[in-house]
């Protein structure tokens, strides 16, 4: 019950409409994600955002992450650089009460 209720204390952050757009094409471009699996977007600055949310099984077999498992919520970042353009895999929270914890110290 206590995941049932995190998902509605997520705290807002301030994300710009550009931002939430960038998120629904990089959902589109990572196997078909809609926006309910995001968890937390957040503007980084530089082309640049972090993101906690579920990722679709061969984006995870591309980024190199297979050894993280599938299921679950990961940490990435997605870039507009022309140099890293893509998604990178920082990591995978433990469960979905710690992306809960994650997304509200990062909107601290």
């Amino acid at each position: 019950m206590i995941g049932v209720l995190a998902r509605f204390t997520i705290p807002n952050w301030e994300v710009v409409d550009e931002t939430m757009n960038k998120a629904s094409s990089f959902a589109e471009i990572l196997g078909g994600l809609g926006m309910d699996d995001f968890l937390a977007t957040k503007a980084i600055g530089n082309g640049r955002n972090l993101h906690i949310a579920s990722l679709a099984r061969h984006t995870i077999e591309d980024c190199g992450a297979a050894h993280l498992g599938y299921e679950g919520y990961f940490v990435f970042e997605t870039s507009d650089l022309p140099d890293r353009n893509g998604i990178t895999i920082f990591g995978k929270t433990a469960s979905y009460e710690a992306a809960i914890a994650l997304a509200d110290i990062i909107a601290a």
